[in-house]
């Protein structure tokens, strides 16, 4: 009896690490340590492009994975619509000049705008000196209640697009007066939806 509780108690030191007259085993983080010093001796990749070359990149990849997939993009143009949300919602705004083989049409929901400086201003800017035109349905949408003063961003942004007077241009700007950056999702998309739709 006396045995079997010896070696009953040795066997759970022995579990926990402690000196039970063996040689003891090594705690599991030892490895862990070993592994993440391996993982930072490693060479890291190159770093990826960025700016507008990155960004034409992304939305040529986007329109070839779409057409790709189980579900391809309506095969009109003029009836796919990029849509999104927050720093999303930039990109899809951005989308407006730098995917117009793939998307004709717009929903920027909160478009974090504060981004680089503004940088979606200089880009509609260049975007103008060469083009008289923008044919696209586009919805911006923002909360009142939004940090970074967002809906006074959304609210110039739409009207530099409305003061170039595009002919085939079909803007709405909606702020939602009392809505936060998440609460501005739902009544935003059902918005923008409806209006690049054409639904009542």
């Amino acid at each position: 009896m006396l045995s079997s509780t010896a070696t009953t108690t040795g066997t759970t030191a022995s579990s926990r690490g402690c000196w039970t007259g063996r040689k003891p085993t090594r705690p599991a983080r030892v490895g862990r340590l070993r592994q993440q010093r391996r993982s930072r001796d490693r060479p890291r990749p190159a770093r990826r492009a960025r700016g507008t070359a990155a960004s034409r990149r992304f939305f040529l990849h986007l329109g070839d994975d779409c057409s790709r997939g189980g579900r391809p993009l309506p095969p009109r143009r003029d009836s796919r619509t990029l849509w999104a949300h927050s720093f999303s919602g930039l990109a899809a705004a951005w989308g407006l000049f730098e995917a117009r083989d793939h998307f004709a049409n717009a929903i920027a929901l909160s478009p974090s705008l504060v981004f680089a400086d503004g940088l979606l201003f200089a880009r509609e800017a260049a975007w103008a000196e060469t083009h008289d035109d923008l044919p696209a349905r586009v919805h911006l949408g923002a909360g009142t209640l939004e940090d970074h003063a967002l809906a006074g961003l959304t609210e110039a942004f739409g009207a530099r697009l409305a003061a170039r007077d595009h002919p085939g241009l079909a803007l709405q700007v909606q702020l939602e007066p009392g809505l936060a950056h998440a609460d501005l999702f739902p009544v935003g998309a059902e918005a923008g939806l409806r209006f690049v739709l054409g639904a009542p």
